[in-house]
């Protein structure tokens, strides 16, 4: 990471921890069954894991579910293989302000949306990910296990290195299926 990328990332923190602090949330535990809505935010790596995120998407929209996709690129250009439409959204450079935080038309409406359940489905950690994750309205909040974002998830499963991406999916789903929900308790 050279010295400007850090200079960003000092000052994305800073103006974080600042943005949080007025985040009203209304925090509920759900589990897949009862959810109706989910978020699946992800660090588009390439096309084979945009492939088992979309999957994954298409498992919950043929269970009922009503999914929305906000994937983060590094690049200034859509990769090929990435169709963005009104569910799915492509944050690129373009997209993130100098001090990292994802803006414009497509975040505008996320960051209003309170969706029942939101998955961080990167393997990495970056920034701009972070201020999705961070300033949802979501009920619930789940990503991998990361100490840097214990304090912007619910639950975090899986450990910080994950070499089987479909594995840890499957893994997301056990445990988001057998939680019980604050209404079922």
């Amino acid at each position: 990471m050279g010295i400007i990328e850090k200079l960003r990332t000092l000052a994305g923190m800073y103006y974080l921890k600042k943005d949080i602090t007025t985040l009203k949330r209304n925090k509920a535990v759900s589990n897949i069954a009862e959810a109706k809505s989910i978020a699946l935010v992800f660090y588009l790596e390439d096309d084979i894991h945009f492939q088992s995120v979309e999957k994954l998407a298409e498992d919950f929209r043929n269970s009922g579910k009503n999914v929305n996709m906000y994937g983060i690129f590094r690049g200034s250009e859509i990769p090929s293989y990435f169709y963005p439409s009104i569910n799915r959204q492509l944050i690129t450079k373009k997209d993130i302000n100098w001090y990292m935080k994802p803006v414009g038309k497509k975040v505008n409406g996320y960051f209003n949306r309170e969706f029942d359940i939101l998955i961080d489905l990167s393997r990495i950690s970056w920034l701009p990910v972070t201020w999705l994750v961070a300033l949802s309205k979501a009920r619930m909040k789940v990503g991998r296990y990361d100490e840097s974002m214990k304090q912007y998830y619910d639950l975090m499963i899986g450990n910080e290195i994950i070499n089987d991406i479909d594995e840890w999916f499957d893994q997301i789903i056990h445990y988001l299926n057998i939680i019980k929900s604050q209404e079922t308790k």
